[in-house]
Formats: C-alpha cells, structure tokens, sequence
C-alpha cells in the first residue's frame, strides 16, 4: 500500500514537471 502510494506520489511529480516528456504514443504499445 505506503509503496503504490509513494510510486504514484513520484509519477505524478514526474509528469507534473514534465508533461510535454510525456507522449501519449510510448504509452499505447
């Protein structure tokens, strides 16, 4: 659980920082 949380704590910091990073094609393989 506190480790699904803190994961998701960091990947939303991640995408929050750099959201044009992020293509929506790398993540619909």
């Amino acid at each position: 659980g506190d480790f699904l949380v803190h994961f998701m704590d960091i990947a939303r910091d991640e995408l929050a920082k750099k959201p044009d990073e992020v293509s929506v094609e790398k993540l619909q393989v």
